[in-house]
């Protein structure tokens, strides 16, 4: 059943890249642009899901689940494993409880990734 599809359990295991979806990317377009479509993604979640003044989880359940759809494709798109899988679990989860103990780890999710978009930044290969 969908409910199954997408475990808590599984996104702490969950690899924060799609190594193989970024060396694409990166055969398509500069890092300096992947690297800014990326951060310009992470301020947009951020804005959205972690600000104080946003509340997405107070949205109908069908706009909650719309929202995250969204955000899980576009995450999926730029090869960001852990955070299209953790708005995939949010999209499906089966209670508000649920989707507010998983929205209780994205700012931890989109810190490490930030941390990851830093080290791509610092890296060599930006030369």
């Amino acid at each position: 059943m969908a409910d199954n599809l997408y475990t808590v359990s599984e996104l702490k295991s969950m690899p924060l890249v799609d190594e193989i979806q970024w060396e694409r990317l990166k055969k398509e377009l500069p890092v300096q642009e992947l690297v800014v479509f990326v951060d310009e993604y992470l301020c947009e979640l951020s804005q959205t899901w972690l600000m104080p003044e946003s509340k997405p989880l107070q949205l109908e359940a069908d706009d909650l689940r719309s929202l995250a759809h969204r955000f899980a494709g576009t995450a999926g798109t730029m090869g960001l494993k852990k955070i299209r899988y953790f708005f995939l679990c949010l999209e499906y989860a089966p209670t508000l409880q649920e989707a507010q103990q998983l929205h209780d780890q994205l700012d931890q999710i989109v810190q490490e990734s930030k941390v990851w978009l830093q080290s791509i930044v610092s890296s060599s290969s930006l030369n």
